[in-house]
């Protein structure tokens, strides 16, 4: 699976909510509390995520860190027992860091606007422009461009990490 992303750090969450919330071609989806533990790995990233109301997903993924909109490359595995396969990968490969947020997404056309506020780091909104069998990688590109303009005034400095390496930086000092 794939999809082109970019992240940003937000100076004013509240105002950008609200203009979401009543934007005509931007649909609110739902609020959750999600909890992304990730482990020690050979090759790009594995997270273990529980949020409520839903299925655990261990996600594997690949992306650069870079401050523009980047390719990210995941395959999501759903699982009933989360608690037991977080127990088994901590044993294995080692718990790295946990972050903790709670997570309002939003949806423009094939772009998922995801309004965090990450626990220890502040607000954020990450935008993923998914790429499918309705929409190749440069109709995604040109739907993210497009949220990225209508956000424009919004949008402070991209974010080139995971909230996991902003935690791990923080930690270090």
């Amino acid at each position: 699976m794939e999809n082109i992303e970019i992240k940003y750090r937000l100076a004013e969450p509240e105002k950008t909510k609200r203009f979401l919330q009543q934007h005509s071609d931007i649909e609110p989806i739902w609020i959750k509390s999600q909890k992304d533990s990730y482990y020690h790995c050979n090759t790009g990233r594995l997270k273990l995520r529980e949020e409520t109301g839903s299925a655990g997903q261990l996600i594997s993924y690949q992306r650069p860190d870079a401050n523009e909109s980047r390719i990210s490359q995941y395959e999501i595995f759903s699982t009933h027992t989360p608690d037991s396969l977080n127990t088994v990968l901590s044993n294995s490969l080692g718990l790295k860091v946990v972050v903790q947020k709670v997570r309002q997404l939003f949806l423009y056309y094939n772009v998922r606007i995801h309004l965090d506020r990450v626990e220890g780091l502040g607000s954020f909104l990450e935008l993923e422009s998914v790429v499918n069998k309705e929409v190749n990688r440069e109709a995604a590109e040109v739907n993210l461009q497009k949220i990225q303009k209508i956000l424009n005034g919004l949008l402070s400095e991209p974010v080139p990490g995971s909230y996991a390496d902003l935690l791990l930086k923080q930690e270090k000092g």
